[in-house]
């Protein structure tokens, strides 16, 4: 599958190391989740920094990703094809004879995912938030840009951190048939993962499914470093640029969702690459996380 990356990439496969780890998918498709890779993080540095600059990552969480995202606008991989690969949920049809499916996106960005599921599958209509404004802007820009995706994409600017109670009135709650979460929950305060959680179970029906893909502990960019990267706390750090990542267990992951049987797992394992950058020859042996849970 080509690609628009400038450094030159090259994927190779890797085989099963367990039953918990299988081949996943071409690296170069994952936009977002590739740029914010640029910060290494250095795992083993024992030292946490100050509550008080813990508290400002927190507070200013979305001044740092509006930051990012008007340094890098929409200059990300758009094809994501590996979504329909790994998630072929997104190319179900609507039941019940309704004229849409409907998916509820936790941190769209400017649309990395929306777009290229819009394109592939014209049954999906997306309520689609990102608490960076610049980012929303973007993403509502080639929205209206595109006459194939009107009404089908109602973005907003919210923080997932705030209660869903708060969320606007056209939401479907209890209608949604996916949430889709696509390396977000990595960027947030691990104080945030129950609320998000309860935001996933008030949206969806009975039966849907939340849909996830993060950063897994133990990925090499965890056990990287740059002299600007510092620990907040176990298996969560910030970037030089005051983004944050957390990388995640299987058990930890699973325990979000399933504690007060409000979900039950469908899927949740590690998927294993290896990212080869020949022009720099080096590599690099990414590990993510893949969860998919249902709605009792």
């Amino acid at each position: 599958m080509s690609s628009n990356n400038k450094d030159d990439l090259d994927i190779s496969k890797l085989s099963i190391r367990d039953q918990n780890i299988v081949d996943g998918y071409n690296i170069t498709d994952d936009a977002l989740g590739y740029a914010r890779l640029y910060g290494y993080i250095k795992k083993d540095q024992s030292d946490l920094i100050s509550p008080h600059l813990i508290e400002k990552y927190e507070k200013n969480a979305d001044q740092y990703w509006n930051k990012f995202y008007k340094k890098n606008n929409a200059n990300f991989f758009k094809d994501r094809h590996w979504l329909v690969r790994e998630f072929p949920e997104f190319l179900s049809k609507p039941d019940d004879g309704k004229e849409y499916l409907n998916c509820f996106e936790i941190g769209c960005g400017v649309g990395n995912t929306t777009l290229p599921l819009l394109e592939l599958n014209d049954r999906l209509c997306f309520y689609s938030f990102d608490f960076s404004s610049h980012a929303v802007g973007l993403l509502a820009k080639e929205v209206e840009n595109n006459q194939a995706y009107h009404n089908r994409c109602h973005s907003f600017v919210f923080s997932a951190t705030e209660h869903s109670d708060k969320l606007p009135s056209y939401i479907p709650f209890g209608q949604c048939d996916l949430v889709v979460i696509i390396f977000v929950l990595s960027a947030m305060d691990p104080s945030s993962f129950d609320n998000v959680v309860d935001m996933c179970h008030r949206v969806l029906k009975p039966g849907g499914k939340v849909l996830i893909r993060d950063y897994a502990e133990n990925d090499m960019a965890q056990s990287r470093f740059e002299k600007h990267a510092s620990k907040l706390g176990e298996n969560f750090h910030v970037r030089h640029d005051g983004t944050r990542a957390y990388y995640f267990s299987l058990e930890l992951m699973e325990k979000l969702y399933t504690s007060n049987n409000r979900f039950r797992v469908d899927q949740n394992i590690l998927v294993e690459k290896k990212v080869v950058n020949r022009k720099q020859k080096n590599q690099m042996d990414r590990i993510f996380i893949q969860s998919k849970f249902i709605k009792n």
